[in-house]
């Protein structure tokens, strides 16, 4: 269905790919809260409407490990042939720095989002990172309450 469309041949597969597992995902969490609303309507505040269309400079772009690279305090995202035919002047990698690159280790990165905002655009770097549980007493409580002089006290 998408494929013969030229701006899914301008990407790069596996971008397009995740692209198209986004929308799937946006798809199934649509029909699920269909049918919850049908069994329970309190838990919404409305009926769930189906994802829309994006506007034209509205669209998430992800680019994957095996597309893209972070070098250095660079992000370089590679493009697709026919991109670079298309727009001779991306024919070289985009090289995008990394302003408040403070020594991580991206190495074990899984994904880049390039994300558009009012004025600007973000990019979120998805990498691995191993999750640590600490050890906390159950019997105890956190109590915090939010005052007038001090911003938070907590008991």
């Amino acid at each position: 269905m998408l494929k013969p469309t030229q701006n899914y041949q301008l990407l790069k597969a596996q971008t397009s790919q995740q692209l198209l597992k986004v929308v799937d995902t946006n798809w199934k969490s649509f029909f699920k809260a269909v049918k919850e609303y049908k069994k329970d309507r309190s838990k919404f505040n409305g009926r769930p409407q189906p994802p829309h269309y994006k506007k034209e400079c509205d669209n998430l772009v992800i680019f994957t490990n095996q597309n893209s690279k972070i070098k250095d305090t660079s992000i370089i995202l590679t493009m697709s042939k026919l991109f670079k035919e298309t727009y001779p002047e991306f024919k070289d990698p985009i090289k995008l720095s990394i302003p408040k690159y403070n020594k991580k280790n991206f190495e074990e990165y899984q994904q880049k989002r390039i994300l558009p905002r009012r004025q600007f655009y973000e990019i979120e770097i998805v990498y691995k990172k191993e999750i640590t549980h600490a050890d906390v007493n159950q019997d105890s409580y956190l109590s915090i309450d939010f005052g007038v002089n001090n911003l938070i006290t907590t008991v």
